[in-house]
């Protein structure tokens, strides 16, 4: 068996572009108003972190990016991110990105970029647009189904691999039962 070790980054910490109303996070950022858009993390503490995570010299290293929301460093960290990797890496070393994103801020630079290195993007999606919408709204209290689906089509046709991860509530549960039952018609 190959040896190989994970590590989940939060460069946002739980800073997010949604409100999602079981989000654990809504509560911690409470805890620490003054610095809630301020804990990003910088290039310095970046390189840090690849330097000794690279520096194990395993064969198979994997990052997962997650939040809050991941994506709202910005396209420029993640093309800095990817060249810390670079320049800390050693030849064979293989280092595998991946992101857990809402999706709301994928667009064709995002997907070309994710595609460029072969990065694996989890969305999150909570269902139908009935059920992901409960929860998933923006500031505005909107439903951010439309605009998930719109990122997946944009990831399809980029050709990046994506797969989805969903939160299952009550409301969630309820229609999955509503479906069986219907199914059994």
């Amino acid at each position: 068996m190959t040896q190989q070790f994970s590590l989940l980054v939060k460069p946002v910490s739980g800073l997010c572009n949604i409100d999602c109303g079981y989000c654990f996070y809504r509560r911690a950022l409470d805890l620490y108003p003054a610095d809630r858009y301020t804990r990003r993390m910088n290039l310095t503490t970046a390189e840090n972190m690849v330097r000794g995570f690279l520096g194990q010299r395993l064969p198979f290293s994997a990052i997962c990016f997650q939040g809050g929301e991941p994506l709202l460093m910005g396209l420029d960290f993640y093309r800095s991110f990817v060249e810390l990797e670079k320049r800390h890496g050693v030849n064979g070393q293989q280092v595998g990105n991946s992101f857990q994103t809402n999706g709301l801020l994928i667009n064709d630079e995002w997907a070309s970029f994710f595609k460029q290195y072969d990065m694996l993007i989890g969305i999150s999606l909570d269902g139908g647009r009935d059920v992901h919408d409960q929860y998933r709204i923006d500031g505005a209290g909107s439903g951010t189904f439309d605009r998930v689906m719109a990122a997946t089509n944009i990831l399809r046709r980029g050709g990046v691999d994506f797969n989805i991860l969903s939160m299952i509530t009550h409301i969630s549960r309820a229609d999955l039962k509503a479906r069986a039952c219907l199914s059994n018609v």
